[in-house]
């Protein structure tokens, strides 16, 4: 796993440590959960994802 140091705005701040107060994840997971998505997101139905091998044909 790599370590990245973000920096967010004040109204995005606040909006995570409501999130992380209702629902008990801390912010960094909100954080982590909110990248991976957006990753996921954008290769979701692209065959170059860099997370899967390319499938081989018989």
């Amino acid at each position: 796993m790599t370590t990245y140091s973000i920096t967010i705005d004040e109204a995005a701040e606040r909006r995570l440590y409501a999130i992380s107060a209702q629902t008990g994840r801390s912010v960094e997971n909100l954080i982590e959960a909110a990248a991976e998505e957006a990753a996921l997101e954008h290769f979701r139905h692209r065959p170059d994802d860099p997370a899967h091998p390319p499938q081989r044909r018989p």
